[in-house]
């Protein structure tokens, strides 16, 4: 029996996305396939992980975890948006999330609800793969961050010149704007993943699809509010906003 043997049982194969007994021995076998496993492994274990949970459930962590990561910027820009905000009723706390979102609001709630997910993740026992948590939550924080900053560094741009002040012009920049953040953060979480989680195999990269448009909708409604869209105004945005966010990081505690 070679070493790898002795390193591989069936139980292993909860640290991979693969069933190892149906590989080909050559893959599994391979150096770097063993490495990238024990590093994976090593994760899970300084988490604590029970490698042997099934992975059809959900991380209610993961859900608490991302409601509470929205939840905390927001009561904290509702406390200096609206002095003397007391939440001694339904009315009061009604009105904690209504909130005035600029460019540091989208970003810390954002923010807070993918750190607020990851650690959900990360603290459930039961989640198996928080190797891969952290890469989705590393990509998630560069997918709310890039392309917020950029819509709002083009629209105000757009404001400042007198022929691209309008709606249209807002929308074009808007639009392109989340195109370039969300393809510079498949970019750079690519290499990021190369250098810390992926370190010893050859990883197919990661690709932007449609379904991350589809997927990461907080783009959107958050390039609507910044924008300040009449449309943002009628559908009350804002409003939902921390659904939003908190499903985002909900999915990455859960990945």
């Amino acid at each position: 029996m070679s070493s790898a043997d002795v390193l591989f049982t069936k139980e292993d194969s909860h640290y991979n996305n693969v069933d190892l007994f149906n590989k080909p021995r050559h893959h599994y076998l391979n150096a770097g396939y063993i490495k990238q496993t024990l590093h994976e492994r090593k994760i899970d274990e300084f988490f604590w992980t029970n490698a042997t949970s099934s992975r059809k459930r959900t991380s209610i962590f993961a859900a608490i975890g991302a409601f509470i990561g929205v939840m905390m910027p927001i009561l904290f820009f509702s406390k200096k948006q609206n002095k003397g905000l007391k939440l001694n009723s339904f009315k009061n706390i009604a009105r904690v999330i209504n909130i005035n979102y600029e460019l540091p609001q989208i970003l810390a709630v954002g923010a807070g609800g993918v750190l607020g997910g990851l650690a959900g993740g990360l603290a459930d026992r039961k989640e198996i793969h928080k190797i891969e948590k952290i890469e989705e939550g590393t990509f998630q924080l560069m997918n709310v961050a890039f392309p917020a900053v950029l819509v709002d560094k083009g629209i105000k741009l757009c404001e400042k010149s007198k022929y691209f002040n309008n709606n249209i012009s807002k929308i074009a920049v808007s639009i392109g704007s989340i195109i370039a953040g969300a393809s510079g953060a498949v970019i750079i979480s690519n290499k990021i993943d190369d250098k810390l989680f992926d370190k010893y195999i050859q990883d197919p990269d990661r690709k932007l699809k449609k379904k991350d448009f589809i997927v990461h909708v907080d783009d959107f409604f958050g390039t609507l509010v910044l924008a300040k869209f009449p449309l943002a105004n009628k559908l009350q945005v804002e409003k939902i906003l921390p659904l939003i966010y908190t499903w985002s990081g909900y999915h990455v505690g859960d990945t």
